[in-house]
């Protein structure tokens, strides 16, 4: 009996599982579309990407001040690679992938939950649009006074 009860709660353990992994993934390839909608660059193959994770670096825009930004409006992320969280240059890892210093300082990675919506993908896109028009409208140069554009 008690072995028959086990086998009941391994498969509804498997099927949660299977059911939690789809959810992430459909969550996370709405994300990678609303990254690069926002003309961000997902980082790495899709082959060797962590399912609940997208690091994406948003050219012109620091990634911490990103971060900050976004935090300031409910948003949770994080800058550069997990190997190097809370450190201020580009790590190791943005400099084996391929980018410069000044690149991997652009660099901030968005996890996903199971508990994790569609409407909360929804008004993170929404917070990202804002804060990135905000830091690149402050980026841009003004024109000069009296002078062509």
């Amino acid at each position: 009996m008690l072995a028959e009860a086990f086998a009941v709660a391994a498969s509804v353990a498997v099927a949660e599982v299977e059911d939690r992994r789809a959810h992430t993934q459909d969550l996370r390839r709405r994300l990678v579309a609303l990254v690069e909608a926002h003309d961000g660059v997902v980082l790495g193959s899709a082959a060797l990407q962590v399912g609940n994770t997208v690091s994406a670096r948003f050219p012109g825009c620091e990634g911490a001040t990103l971060a900050m930004a976004l935090d300031l409006e409910g948003a949770c992320v994080s800058t550069g690679s997990a190997c190097s969280s809370g450190v201020a240059k580009a790590s190791a890892t943005m400099r084996a992938i391929g980018l410069s210093d000044s690149e991997g300082q652009q660099v901030i990675r968005i996890s996903l939950g199971k508990d994790n919506t569609a409407e909360e993908l929804e008004r993170f896109d929404v917070m990202l649009g804002s804060v990135l028009a905000q830091m690149r409208r402050s980026a841009r140069p003004e024109p000069k006074a009296g002078g062509a554009a």
